[in-house]
């Protein structure tokens, strides 16, 4: 588990990369819960109770996806000068600046959870995970606030953003880092 960053240092490490992964632990808690019912499964099962099966499958089946998104490197946002890649169930693309508009929180309709959404104009209709989406009028979403706030990921990713384009949205190249003083040679 990587430890929380904060704002500040996320900011200060552009050009990047930077990774930044969701706090799976609440999965990891649902995924034990999924198991126990598994696990209560096979022991109607054992008890000769025909309904079992029913339940360990259900619960097996429900548990798969859980255990893939608990695993280290399964989802992960990493945000680099070009852009970024959000990771998730392993795959990702690219996702260019250029190609994107500000992003903004919304709130979902259940549940309250808030998200970041953004327009994304290389979007071929239904080939990203939130295509198609349409939340906030907007053609995508990120699905995770990887351990931050709503407020604060979408302050970092139009920093970002905002770093790497110039001022007609076109991609400029990464800002040299500033020269070392020469090391004093006294002998």
């Amino acid at each position: 588990m990587q430890p929380r960053r904060t704002v500040g240092e996320v900011l200060s490490s552009y050009p990047g990369p930077v990774e930044l992964v969701p706090d799976v632990g609440r999965w990891r808690v649902i995924l034990a819960f999924n198991l126990a019912f598994v696990a209560a499964g096979l022991v109607m099962m054992l008890q000769g109770q025909q309904f079992g099966l029913y339940v360990a499958l259900a619960f097996g089946l429900l548990a798969l996806p859980l255990a893939m998104v608990a695993l280290p490197g399964a989802a992960k946002l990493t945000i680099m000068h070009e852009g970024f890649v959000a990771t998730v169930f392993y795959r990702g693309h690219l996702t260019r600046w250029t190609d994107v508009s500000e992003f903004q929180v919304a709130q979902m309709a259940r549940g309250g959870q808030f998200i970041l959404v953004y327009d994304d104009a290389s979007l071929v209709a239904g080939s990203h995970l939130m295509s198609g989406s349409r939340y906030a009028g907007r053609n995508s979403a990120l699905p995770s606030t990887y351990g931050m706030s709503a407020d604060e990921l979408a302050r970092i990713l139009n920093h970002w953003r905002a770093r790497a384009l110039d001022a007609d949205g076109k991609f400029k190249p990464a800002e040299a880092p500033p020269p070392h003083p020469p090391a004093s040679t006294t002998a």
